[in-house]
């Protein structure tokens, strides 16, 4: 299955324009994994590609701060994971997450 996935979004990768409902569904599948793994193989697609959807970089934050409030964080994938979110989040580069993303980091700060 995750080599499927894998190679739908290596396909994914060639294009520039704007995303299909197909696309958007292969994102959202992977961003609402129950699996860590999943998610942030769906937040290292989201970084690499940059799609032009803003439903789809808000579902992004909101996956980011679901898992950051309701997820063990002594998980093997959580920091990894958190990270590459964080990462596409940033390189989005949309001032409509600063907020958050600096909530988050104060939170982290002991």
């Amino acid at each position: 299955m995750k080599i499927i996935i894998i190679g739908l979004l290596t396909l994914l990768s060639f294009n520039a324009r704007s995303i299909s409902p197909d696309e958007q569904l292969i994102y959202m599948r992977l961003l609402n994994s129950s699996e860590l793994s999943e998610v942030k193989l769906g937040a290292k697609a989201m970084h690499n590609e940059r799609p032009q959807d803003q439903a789809l970089w808000d579902h992004t934050a909101y996956i980011l701060w679901t898992i950051n409030t309701t997820t063990d964080k002594d998980n093997d994938n959580f920091n990894d994971t958190n990270a590459w979110l964080i990462r596409a989040l940033t390189e989005y580069n949309n001032p409509r997450y600063r907020a958050m993303l600096t909530q988050l980091q104060k939170a982290k700060q002991p």
